[in-house]
């Protein structure tokens, strides 16, 4: 049981300590790529950006058509959300979505 909290604690260190990864991501006429996957707009319902410089929130959230995945979040650190969303209601409509608790619990501890 101590070496499962011991690796439990070196694992969470290790993460906490890493530096983000960068990622790409494009908005064209087809979908969204972000990185090496690609999101048709067919599977994606609606499109929110949560934006809250105070909890350092910005992430783009897709609600996608599927069950087992219903919401795709992609980080858009300090890409302009005006042009993001303008963009995106183009071929989406903007749907309000409510961080989970989950979500606000990854972000209190720095996930």
């Amino acid at each position: 049981m101590a070496i499962t909290f011991i690796l439990i604690g070196t694992l969470g260190y290790v993460y906490a300590e890493r530096q983000p990864r960068v990622i790409q991501m494009e908005i064209n006429p087809d979908g969204i790529r972000v990185d090496d996957y690609f999101y048709d707009y067919d599977n994606i319902r609606s499109f929110w950006i949560f934006y809250e410089t105070e909890e350092e929130i910005r992430v783009l959230s897709l609600h996608s058509k599927k069950t087992f995945l219903p919401y795709i979040q992609i980080p858009i650190g300090n890409a302009n959300p005006i042009k993001i969303r303008e963009t995106l209601l183009q071929y989406l409509p903007e749907i309000k979505q409510e961080l989970s608790v989950i979500d606000r619990l990854e972000r209190m501890i720095g996930l």
